[in-house]
């Protein structure tokens, strides 16, 4: 069979001029080629799809199609192959280079062409460029790609995420458990201690108590009477030390139970007030009180625990203020629902990096002040404690040279 254009090829019936504007005019490449891959008849779309300036010029061009025209050429035998078997094949799909060289890609739908005899005469049908689309799907198979390598990377940075977290998880809970057994085991010792310690002690303050009292009779010579004065002071301060560590210990372990119960905050601080309103005086101190009675003083706590809290604030105020200072004692609203107690005084004062010192277990901070101090640096963290026992809050003011506030909320 020998190439023809449209106006030679007998196929073309010269009686149908429509047919004919179709195939100049359509926006689809249409062809026939044999079976060795010369083409027969192409319209214009199709030279223009490869790059040639007309019909002529792709057919003049390309008389090796498989080699020529398809980037694989294995590709045309595969084409040819599916329509010799099933007579048809759609959307084709292949790269084939334009006469610049560009590479582009093509969809084919054809059919085999057969005699009378049915003998193959030739391939007819049409072509797509389907550039734009192959493109947009390698842009979404590349974006799928780099999805997928981001998720499972992700997944990977969580699973060891995970995996870090369940380890640093099972690692809280041993260290929790060895800090719990150690904490019985500081409470168990301590208990122990504390009584093996007080009971002893009972009766070294049992018989200075007596030897002070002279119930045997005077002391000779009078020397002695001031040594039992001192034995029987180094005692108290010994048992006041074992009561403020069991106390910790008891708190630190959750073991002290709070016997509640609706209670006066402000009888409570006056009753502390009678029993260390001596002490001011011997320190040569002036005490004021500021304690509104117009407030609502009734709490629900632990009367003996909240006295033990004031005690140990207005010690602390007492210690730490020179001669001739002044402590004030005030209760009020602090707001809604919330009752605040205030021990204030114009004592040494601490610095704004002592506070935190101060609130630590036996932690304590530098005075100034020329007379010795006594004390474990518990009474602030244990106030502290029970006071959140009940619900509460302790905070420090305080400034260098100027005195210290230590106020103690507690819900009504």
């Amino acid at each position: 069979m020998t190439t023809a254009t449209l106006r030679e090829f007998p196929a073309t019936p010269p009686e149908c001029p429509s047919f004919r504007d179709i195939f100049e005019n359509a926006n689809i490449g249409i062809f026939q080629t044999t079976p060795e891959g010369h083409y027969i008849l192409a319209n214009p779309f199709l030279a223009r799809l490869y790059g040639y300036a007309s019909v002529e010029d792709l057919m003049s061009a390309l008389t090796d199609i498989s080699h020529q025209l398809y980037v694989a050429t294995d590709r045309r035998e595969e084409f040819m192959q599916t329509l010799l078997r099933d007579d048809a094949v759609e959307n084709f799909e292949s790269q084939v280079r334009r006469k610049n060289g560009d590479i582009i890609w093509i969809s084919e739908t054809a059919r085999a062409v057969r005699g009378p005899d049915g003998d193959l005469t030739h391939f007819e049908g049409f072509v797509k460029d389907i550039t734009q689309r192959k493109e947009l799907e390698q842009m979404v198979s590349n974006f799928t790609q780099t999805l997928e390598e981001e998720v499972q990377s992700r997944t990977q940075d969580l699973t060891l995420e995970i995996e870090r977290r369940r380890l640093a998880e099972d690692a809280l809970k041993g260290a929790l458990k060895d800090a719990e057994a150690a904490t019985q085991a500081k409470s168990r010792f301590l208990a122990a201690m504390s009584h093996e310690l007080r009971t002893p002690l009972n009766g070294i303050l049992g018989f200075a108590d007596a030897m002070v009292a002279e119930i045997h009779g005077p002391m000779v010579p009078k020397d002695y009477r001031e040594y039992a004065d001192i034995i029987k002071n180094s005692g108290n301060h010994l048992l006041d030390l074992i009561n403020d560590v069991l106390d910790l210990s008891k708190i630190d372990a959750g073991k002290v139970d709070l016997d509640m119960d609706r209670i006066n905050v402000r009888d409570l601080l006056s009753e502390c007030l009678d029993l260390i309103g001596h002490r001011t005086d011997e320190a040569e101190l002036s005490l004021f009180h500021n304690i509104d009675e117009n407030v609502s003083a009734d709490i629900h706590g632990d009367a003996r625990r909240i006295k033990q809290v004031f005690l140990n604030l207005l010690s602390n105020a007492i210690k730490f203020t020179p001669q001739g200072g002044e402590i004030e004692v005030s209760i009020k609203d602090a707001a809604p629902g919330l009752l605040a107690v205030t021990v204030s005084d114009t004592g040494c004062g601490l610095a704004a990096e002592d506070i935190p010192v101060v609130l630590s277990e036996y932690g304590q901070a530098e005075h100034g002040l020329e007379h010795v101090v006594e004390g474990t640096g518990l009474g602030l963290p244990i106030s502290k404690k029970l006071v959140e026992l009940h619900g509460g809050a302790l905070t420090i003011d305080s400034r260098v040279g100027e005195g210290t506030a230590v106020t103690v909320t507690f819900p009504v």
